[in-house]
């Protein structure tokens, strides 16, 4: 039996995001391992856990990375998978490196280009000298949409032919079923994502105040993490002044979306760039429309505009225009545009579908190559190991 090991941020990450993945894997005959910075979610995997220490998904320093990577380098050297799939920036980076030193085969697995692509400066130089390193040692590069792919492609990033594209980790269509809408209930707009400005909140609550007057029995909900430790992270102040404001509720971090997801009537989120939003596919599965902006991981889920509206980045006032066609539009409108969320959700979005995606990716990674069946060489002598330092 292969081993396939997952590396991810957190369990968090794992139990939302990944699951799917391992129940398809391990259905195949794979035995999988997790290797992950545990959380409150640690014991709701029935997968076996490794937990990883030194990861600070969100830090700076470079001793705190150089104890990751050898922290990494142990694991693998222990377990010796067959293969390895990372997610999320550190683990492609440090991993890939780790991995590559083993003669591990991995898959890196760019789950959005984030913070450091979208502020550039020293901070971006340096991720795309790291990404160069890592992104060529892995066997294959998966992108969630194809403008994540062609940037990392035309700046050199990842070699030719090395690349795939998934669409995201999916959405579960059973857990994330229609629901109907109640008409007696205010028309109310939801946010939801973690707290960050990159996510477009300003501009959210900029739109509301200029709508909330002409409109008073229509609300704007808020649902995320709010972390003051991420990067372009919302101030508590800022957060206490804007629920204090005409028809803006924020109702803090939630474990089920569903609950707001049935009392809004569209989705909201004008996100600067995603790698594919989850928030976004689990409206489309619940058939709501949405309101998202016009960039990669965000127009990827509007068909048309028969199930949502686009609208430019960092634009309130388009924004507000925009949400104020889905206040006068009738019912019946809105009804029909979220049935068409339904369907592209089911088209596109399915994460059974996806997670089979990722096993034929597993399965093709791990046939052996042209040059490992016809190696002819005699056995390396094990009686003086070679070290490798970190």
């Amino acid at each position: 039996m292969k081993t396939v090991l997952l590396v991810d941020n957190s369990t968090w990450n794992v139990y939302n995001f990944r699951r799917p993945i391992i129940r398809r894997l391990e259905a195949s005959g794979y035995r999988v391992a997790v290797l992950a910075r545990p959380d409150s979610y640690a014991g709701l995997l029935a997968v076996q856990l490794l937990p990883l220490r030194h990861l600070q998904a969100r830090g700076q320093s470079v001793a705190a990375d150089l104890r990751l990577t050898a922290e990494l380098y142990r694991h693998y050297r222990h377990l010796r998978p067959d293969l390895i799939l990372h997610f999320t920036i550190k683990p492609n980076i440090y991993g890939s490196l780790a991995a590559s030193r083993l003669g591990i085969p991995a898959v890196a697995v760019v789950t959005g280009l984030g913070y450091p692509f979208l502020r550039g400066g020293w901070l971006l130089k340096l991720v795309r000298l790291l990404y160069v390193r890592a992104l060529r040692a892995s066997r294959h590069v998966v992108c969630y949409n194809a403008e994540d792919e062609a940037l990392l492609r035309n700046t050199g990033l990842m070699a030719p032919g090395q690349v795939r594209v998934i669409p995201g980790s999916g959405v579960d269509l059973r857990h994330f079923y229609p629901l109907p809408v109640a008409e007696e209930l205010p028309f109310r707009f939801l946010f939801a994502g973690r707290l960050l400005y990159d996510k477009g909140l300003r501009e959210y609550v900029q739109a509301a105040r200029r709508l909330a007057f002409r409109y008073p029995e229509a609300e704007w909900w808020i649902v995320g993490e709010y972390n003051p430790d991420y990067p372009a992270s919302v101030t508590a102040r800022e957060l206490v002044a804007w629920s204090a404001e005409k028809g803006i509720r924020y109702l803090g971090q939630v474990r089920d979306v569903r609950p707001y997801l049935r009392d809004c009537r569209v989705l909201v989120l004008p996100s600067y760039r995603e790698g594919l939003s989850r928030s976004l596919q689990e409206a489309l599965a619940v058939a709501r429309p949405v309101i998202t902006t016009d960039v990669a991981g965000c127009r990827q889920v509007v068909d048309g505009g028969q199930n949502g509206w686009l609208v430019p980045v960092r634009n309130a006032d388009a924004l507000a225009r925009v949400m104020e066609a889905a206040l006068r539009s009738d019912p019946p409108t809105l009804w029909q545009m979220g049935q068409y969320s339904r369907e592209l959700a089911c088209r596109r979005f399915d994460d059974r579908q996806i997670a089979q995606q990722f096993v034929q990716l597993v399965q093709r990674n791990l046939v052996p190559t042209a040059t490992a069946q016809c190696t002819t060489h005699a056995p390396a002598d094990r009686t003086h190991p070679q070290r490798t330092r970190f």
